[in-house]
């Protein structure tokens, strides 16, 4: 998918739901980022899902920052990976694609920022369990100056272009 459409149609969602409180904010789906929102709103957390012999695997979420400031997310924990890391997709004037470690990114007020496959991810890596289809993982999003936010990602399974994050 083109980024500048997965971009459109994340803003779209955002724009189309309202505020319902910090949890429901921080959920897995749809949430709100219009002029009642308040922090950061997370929606469609997911990660795909991953069997007891892969190392690792990703996770996909929506950010939008509701506030007049730009925000910065500095990190991501989850409770069935030992370590988790913010990546980058980027590609070279030759066509390479690479995958980047992000130390943190930048979230303007009021813009969605996407965490996609084929985009920006979260690695999940020495993962504590496997991650079944229909499952979920807690993520716990760390920010510069702001509260951490906590959001259940639900697993889904290894369909799509990219089914595997190993080889980087």
């Amino acid at each position: 998918m083109d980024r500048r459409l997965a971009i459109a149609l994340a803003a779209f969602a955002l724009a189309a739901c309202g505020k319902n409180g910090e949890e429901s904010r921080a959920a897995a789906g749809p949430a709100g980022c219009g002029q009642d929102a308040e922090g950061v709103v997370v929606a469609d957390a997911w990660a795909r899902a991953a069997d007891a012999a892969q190392p690792g695997t990703a996770a996909y979420f929506t950010l939008c920052n509701a506030g007049e400031e730009t925000v910065y997310l500095a990190g991501v924990e989850s409770d069935a990976a030992a370590t988790a890391e913010m990546h980058e997709t980027t590609r070279s004037p030759e066509g390479v694609v690479q995958m980047n470690r992000a130390e943190r990114v930048a979230l303007p007020p009021g813009e969605p920022v996407a965490f996609a496959p084929g985009g920006a991810h979260v690695m999940l890596m020495e993962l504590a369990r496997p991650l079944e289809e229909g499952g979920s993982t807690r993520l716990t999003l760390s920010f510069e100056g702001h509260p951490p936010v906590t959001v259940d990602a639900a697993v889904k399974a290894k369909t799509g272009p990219s089914k595997s994050h190993q080889n980087h």
